[in-house]
């Protein structure tokens, strides 16, 4: 077990961002839906929005792990059921690293931070090919198309019934409806 004082190579590791070209729409911002009848509609794509009602980015963001171990000094120590954690202070704060994840040297723990981050990587690698395959974002699209083309058409009418109520007050004297 390791002495309050010593100082000690952490395993740690950073999330870089990685902007990839958007899945859906492929950069263009924009997918096309053809409809059962074949008529091709244009619509935002909602893929790479980056929240409700922001604008399509044409871009997703994935994350990728990097591998930084950290020399620190340990403060504490915590002994539970689950093994012995280190607190560990330096790289400007307080950090708390289980047992297996603190070593002597740099190399030991730049291995061990490679290994995680490749690990936490593959994770994040799942996460985004599951959104990527996510069909029910594919069907909003064609929900979102369906409503606003039926509410056009009902406007529509609603507007030429308008219209036509309007012709017919103009051809009677005084224009009254």
């Amino acid at each position: 077990m390791r002495k309050i004082g010593d100082k000690v190579w952490c395993v740690d590791w950073r999330q870089v961002p990685i902007q990839e070209p958007c899945p859906v729409c492929y950069g263009n911002k924009v997918v096309t839906v053809i409809l059962g009848n074949e008529e091709h509609v244009e619509c935002q794509c909602a893929y790479c929005q980056n929240g409700l009602g922001s604008d399509s980015r044409g871009y997703v963001v994935s994350w990728e792990y990097s591998a930084k171990p950290e020399f620190r000094t340990i403060t504490g120590a915590e002994i539970t059921s689950e093994g012995v954690s280190y607190l560990c202070i330096g790289g400007g704060g307080t950090y708390s690293h289980k047992e297996n994840n603190v070593f002597d040297s740099e190399e030991l723990a730049n291995e061990k931070s490679k290994i995680l981050a490749k690990e936490k990587t593959e994770e994040e690698l799942e996460r985004f090919l599951r959104r990527k395959n996510n069909e029910d974002r594919l069907r909003t699209y064609s929900w979102g198309i369906g409503y606003h083309k039926k509410e056009a058409e009902r406007l529509k009418k609603e507007a030429q019934r308008h219209e036509d109520a309007m012709n017919e007050c103009k051809k009677r004297k005084g224009g009254g409806g």
